[in-house]
């Protein structure tokens, strides 16, 4: 049986009362035609890694201890909320990453990326540069203000790097928390 699988990176609940905190005051500028992801499904994704068989499982957990056990973990920080993932064509709105946590997240990405190969795991490769980023709000049709950036700075240098399966269903994406590699 093939599960929907991605590694992301969880914060703390101080980090998430923080952004709840923040999205609240940006509900009144929200129409029908919004979906607001719930608290619990907030993380920023590392890898997708797409349909993916049971039995590859243990290898990506390998992958995961492997990669990151030696990995120069910074504290993650992030410093806005904006559309994205473009500000021409917004399908969202983010809560971004900092340009040196994307940075540094994205060195883990290629690190993970590296060990999941070695592992033969195969997945649909991501080729741009990584930016860091929690999605917030999915956008059902075109925002009608042209622009949209807050300052919303927070870090944590406690989170966590997770393996998820993804469950679609009509309301949303249901995630299952199948691993998880503390960094503290």
């Amino acid at each position: 049986m093939k599960r929907r699988l991605f590694i992301g990176v969880s914060f703390p609940d101080d980090v998430l009362a923080f952004i709840e905190k923040e999205l609240d005051t940006l509900k009144p500028r929200f129409s029908n035609s919004v979906r607001i992801v719930p608290r619990e499904n907030w993380h920023a994704t590392l890898l997708f890694l797409g349909d993916q068989e049971e039995q590859a499982i243990p290898h990506i957990r390998e992958a995961m201890e492997e990669g990151l056990r030696l990995f120069a973990w910074e504290p993650i920080s992030f410093d806005s909320i904006s559309y994205g993932p473009s500000k021409h064509t917004p399908r969202m709105i983010w809560w971004n990453a900092t340009e040196s946590t994307s940075k540094n997240l994205g060195t883990a990405r290629d690190i993970l990326a590296h060990e999941l190969e070695a592992r033969g795991v195969q997945w649909e490769h991501e080729r741009r540069p990584y930016h860091g980023h929690v999605t917030l709000v999915r956008l059902d049709e075109p925002p009608h203000d042209d622009a949209l950036f807050i300052s919303a700075p927070a870090s944590c240098g406690a989170y966590s790097v997770d393996l998820f399966a993804s469950e679609l269903s009509p309301n949303g994406a249901n995630y299952s928390l199948l691993y998880s590699l503390e960094k503290e």
